[in-house]
């Protein structure tokens, strides 16, 4: 008998229950009180594009800084390689680890 099958529905149920559920309920809980035209309230835009562009700023520095330091540290030999390579790194797991302890 095939695995794979049986493994594919115990994820997918596990992503509608732990994350599509919980989300359509806090969405509902959300919008429920909200007035029509509370939509159309123009700091809720303001906000909205505020973040957007923060977001695209935060995104084009950091794929421009974080390419300019790869190129740097892959083409060059210096004291402290080791060091800022365990520092990089340190990024990518710490938030994980963080999520998991609270």
């Amino acid at each position: 008998m095939n695995l794979f099958f049986p493994a594919l529905i115990v994820f997918f149920t596990f992503v509608c229950l732990g994350f599509y559920y919980p989300f359509f309920v806090i969405l509902n809980e959300a919008f429920h009180q909200l007035s029509p035209g509370a939509l159309f309230d123009s700091n809720l835009w303001r906000t909205v594009l505020f973040t957007y562009e923060q977001a695209i700023l935060s995104a084009l520095i950091s794929v421009f800084t974080g390419t300019g330091l790869a190129i740097f540290m892959n083409e060059n030999r210096f004291w402290g390689k080791s060091i800022l390579k365990v520092i990089c790194d340190v990024t990518f797991f710490l938030p994980s680890i963080l999520v998991v302890l609270s």
